[in-house]
């Protein structure tokens, strides 16, 4: 498994980019993590992710969270990313 993250601190936003080889063939997730614009009290943040199988998506994801004015955080920890190869 390969684990790839890119950070672009300018943007405040985050990717993270694993691959690895089963059964089904070449798979890839790709997430994204991105702040959105900030007011005096009030802030979003964005969730996106896709999951590629031999270079055809099989499934993407968006979450957000968009003029909150609570403390938020996504937190993605590349080293917990598991696949299990089921039968």
């Amino acid at each position: 498994m390969l684990i790839l993250p890119a950070f672009n601190s300018a943007a405040e936003e985050s990717t993270f980019k694993v691959a690895w080889t089963d059964s089904n063939g070449n798979n890839v997730v790709n997430l994204n993590v991105r702040n959105g614009p900030k007011g005096e009290d009030i802030g979003s943040i964005y969730l996106s992710g896709e999951g590629i199988i031999n270079d055809v998506q099989s499934w993407k994801a968006r979450d957000a969270v968009e003029a909150c004015q609570l403390d938020y955080d996504i937190t993605i920890y590349p080293e917990t990313f598991e696949f299990i190869d089921l039968p």
